[in-house]
């Protein structure tokens, strides 16, 4: 998502204040939720955020099927679908992961826990060119 010379997509760049507002939620959902409702909470407000960022769950329904039976329930696999993931992946993993939030507030807890609304945020400011890439350096 970088052109020769390194530089950010210039459709991909993020203000200064959605970079904050960004990083300031991922940090906070870094922190243990107190219960499953105020976990919801965060991840209610992870997705209006996140849509001010250009991203949606979005998708052919059959690729967003494909994708969450290779998720499964294992929140670590959706964790790693964020690696090296361009927009439309990260579209397709919020289909995916909607509905966890939506119906399963349990299931969104785990999601927090194991890092997965946050790698998503780290993988859209990756995209930005605001943070750096861990997997290009591989």
């Amino acid at each position: 998502m970088t052109d020769l010379a390194g530089r950010p997509n210039p459709r991909l760049v993020l203000s200064q204040v959605e970079v904050e507002a960004l990083r300031t939620l991922r940090t906070r959902l870094n922190k243990p939720a107190i219960s499953d409702a105020a976990s919801a909470t965060l991840g209610r407000v992870f997705y209006q955020l996140i849509a001010r960022a250009d991203l949606a769950p979005a998708g052919d329904p059959v690729a967003i099927a494909r994708l969450d039976a290779t998720i499964g329930p294992t929140p670590a696999a959706a964790v790693a679908a964020t690696r090296d993931a361009g927009m439309a992946e990260l579209n397709l993993l919020l289909a995916v992961l909607h509905p966890r939030l939506t119906t399963n507030p349990a299931a969104w807890r785990a999601l927090q826990s194991a890092g997965a609304p946050q790698a998503v945020i780290s993988r859209r400011l990756q995209l930005a060119g605001r943070e750096p890439n861990p997997s290009a350096h591989s």
